[in-house]
């Protein structure tokens, strides 16, 4: 996929969820991906 193809699905979902949930979309902290996984499954498996 080239990167003009990635911008507009990109561009094209954050319009979508705005619409859809009434929120502006708020893009995650992507600064440690492997950090947030972590403490995401970990909480999950604490229930």
């Amino acid at each position: 996929m080239d990167d003009a193809f990635v911008h507009s699905v990109t561009d094209r979902y954050i319009e979508l969820h705005d619409k859809i949930t009434g929120s502006a979309f708020m893009p995650a902290d992507t600064s440690d991906i492997s950090a947030r996984i972590q403490s995401n499954v970990e909480a999950y498996l604490r229930g």
